[in-house]
């Protein structure tokens, strides 16, 4: 009985601790990533590019963006805690996809087949990076600048971000 439950809570911890996977996904033809249980996040964040057929890689044609033409978009995602965004996914033209959540987890994956609608990858947990944790710790509000060649989006609650 004791063996199950250390078993349970261990698997939790694991669970809650590693990155998940995330996925390109279209809503109303805009481009977003969806993130299942992504370091305990699963929801998605908000657009970065429109969708052309079944291409997301024009980061340039993101509704209401202020930075048009950058090689990577910086979306919210699992909506928000304490008025502050709980997640974030960098989107780069490489098809790499960078998730970070405000306690500073980071994981990242390349997708498997590019920047296209239905292209996933299973990300994997990265060491901290002072320059994103510290960013992550005190988010600015929308359109605010987290390096100069990505922008964050201001998003509505769409998830289960428990863990978050």
């Amino acid at each position: 009985m004791r063996f199950s439950l250390i078993a349970m809570l261990a698997s939790a911890y694991a669970r809650a601790s590693l990155g998940g996977t995330l996925e390109i996904i279209d809503i109303d033809n805009q481009c977003a990533v969806w993130s299942y249980d992504n370091h305990g996040c699963t929801g998605s964040s908000r657009f970065f590019s429109q969708l052309d057929g079944d291409d997301c890689s024009r980061l340039d044609k993101v509704a209401n963006s202020t930075h048009p033409g950058y090689p990577m978009r910086g979306s919210e995602a699992c909506g928000t805690e304490n008025n502050s965004s709980a997640a974030w996914v960098k989107v780069e033209k490489t098809g790499v996809i960078t998730f970070f959540n405000f306690q500073g987890d980071n994981s990242a994956c390349t997708l498997d087949n590019g920047l296209k609608h239905g292209s996933r990858c299973t990300a994997s947990d990265m060491e901290s990076s002072t320059k994103f944790s510290s960013a992550l710790t005190a988010p600015k509000s929308s359109s605010s600048v987290l390096e100069s060649s990505s922008t964050t989006f201001q998003t509505a609650p769409t998830s289960d971000c428990a863990a978050a």
